[in-house]
């Protein structure tokens, strides 16, 4: 997902300085850093807490798999950016703002066994006793004034749900809206500065 583009003029440049390769390595080295800014940006919105903006890491995938691109030089631009982590669930966290919410069904059983805070570390992640696939060791239901299904242990472990709808949190185009202003003026500095030598 590429999240901004800086077009440069060759032929303008040629004419104004006679300087079109030094130009353009020097704008692909500024291109690199403004893409591990935007990259650093873009980690933000991954690190919490869970709102309309902001995913919670729970095994931080996401976030440590979210890296630059590197620059290209075309024959009129320089073109670089940042993608967000190839994961099974990059697109359910990950989308254009007014996306339209996914929704998440059991594939191996009847229920989703959501779990609650009981069956979850300090940290947010789901206890390793868990992580086996099964809850057959955590055998009682119980169902509460709401009518939801409960895996019990002392207290509710999970809910059961035939499935669960989760709206995109993390938006490019917001972020690149966001970051596109401060990357520009960056860029034309560091441009001013190496053309003013």
């Amino acid at each position: 997902m590429k999240l901004f583009t800086v077009n440069i003029q060759y032929k303008n440049m040629k004419a104004v300085t006679g300087l079109s390769d030094k130009v353009t390595k020097q704008t692909a080295r500024d291109m690199n850093g403004l893409s591990r800014r935007l990259t650093d940006f873009a980690k933000r919105y991954l690190s919490g807490p869970t709102n309309n903006f902001n995913v919670s890491p729970v095994t931080g995938t996401l976030r440590k798999k979210t890296r630059p691109l590197a620059t290209n030089i075309n024959a009129d631009s320089v073109v670089g950016g940042m993608v967000f982590g190839e994961t099974p669930y990059t697109g359910i966290h990950v989308g254009r703002r007014g996306r339209s919410p996914i929704t998440i069904r059991p594939k191996r059983s009847m229920s989703l066994a959501i779990p609650l805070p009981a069956a979850k570390t300090a940290g947010g992640r789901l206890q390793q006793r868990f992580q086996v696939g099964s809850l057959r060791d955590v055998p009682k239901l119980k169902r509460n004034k709401k009518g939801n299904m409960l895996i019990m242990g002392r207290t509710p472990m999970f809910v059961l749900r035939k499935s669960v709808t989760i709206p995109a949190r993390v938006h490019p185009d917001y972020i690149a809206e966001l970051a596109t202003p401060f990357l520009t003026v960056s860029l034309k500095k560091s441009l001013s500065a190496y053309l003013g030598r």
